[in-house]
């Protein structure tokens, strides 16, 4: 009973990995595949909004803004206002612009991601919590309208 029910769960994992659009890797468990769609999806959610550079698999490079992926299938996406790297600058951008899955090579994009020590303090305005984790004693503050 102990080893069907293993490879119960087995296939329900490579099913929901299917089903989330990742193609199984051969020699990869099927939760590690999920492990990185679910990777891939975090990153590029992060470039949501921010300049991006799309290669094609036909070599068309593209910059826009990234404006939505799907997340059934993480490399297809939605730019905005797109244009071509190779195009003329005097064309008009393309205002929206939809790149299967399939057709897509390479994003490129910076993302700032912010991180915060507990040595870090604000300068200036602070919140409760930021009086609160100061740790001495909490003395009179002038109020700013």
């Amino acid at each position: 009973m102990a080893g069907s029910n293993g490879a119960n769960s087995g296939a329900r994992m490579q099913s929901k990995a299917r089903a989330a659009g990742s193609e199984l890797i051969e020699g990869e468990a099927p939760d590690q595949v999920e492990a990185m769609h679910t990777r891939l999806l975090c990153l590029l959610a992060h470039l949501v909004g921010l300049q991006v550079k799309v290669t094609t698999t036909s070599s068309d490079v593209y910059h826009g803004i990234l404006f939505s992926i799907n997340p059934n299938d993480a490399q297809s996406l939605v730019l905005r206002y797109a244009y071509a790297e190779n195009g003329s600058k005097a064309a008009p951008p393309i205002d929206t612009l939809v790149i299967r899955g399939e057709d897509c090579l390479e994003i490129c994009g910076e993302a700032a991601f912010s991180e915060v020590s507990a040595g870090s303090a604000r300068v200036g305005f602070k919140t409760d919590t930021d009086i609160s984790r100061s740790g001495g004693q909490a003395s009179a503050r002038e109020l700013h309208r």
